[in-house]
């Protein structure tokens, strides 16, 4: 047994820090910023999830050229912005149609596209991500 792994058995964690409910809600912000108002954060992470073939490509490459295009997104202000679109499977020409069917001009913001099969180990793509 190393002498980090001995370390690591003999602490113990640190309680959960419970914060007061009421004095949250007093000190909440009059409006997050948000990428979408009302839908999409700013700061942080989300999830379009639902069953195959339901629309979530298509629906996340709008999504893509209205913050790119600073349009609105589903009536929704947008934040303008370059935005990452990770194609990580199918045929690029999908997402070609696509941006010529949303009339994406890169007139304000960028949509960068990668199209790459993802690698195995996630460690793997985020450390690729990183060196872009």
């Amino acid at each position: 047994m190393t002498n980090e792994t001995k370390h690591h058995e003999d602490k113990k964690p640190a309680p959960f820090k419970t914060l007061n409910g009421l004095a949250l809600k007093n000190a909440a912000p009059d409006k997050i910023p948000s990428l979408v108002d009302g839908l999409l954060l700013q700061v942080g992470t989300s999830m379009l999830v639902a069953k195959p073939k339901t629309g979530k490509s298509s629906l996340a490459m709008q999504l893509a050229v209205s913050v790119a295009e600073g349009r609105d997104f589903l009536d929704k202000v947008t934040l303008c912005g370059d935005v990452l679109y990770l194609m990580l499977e199918g045929p690029i020409g999908v997402v070609q149609q696509n941006l010529k069917k949303l009339g994406y001009t890169e007139k304000r913001g960028t949509v960068h596209v990668v199209h790459e099969q993802m690698p195995y180990r996630g460690t793997e793509g985020l450390e690729r991500l990183k060196k872009r």
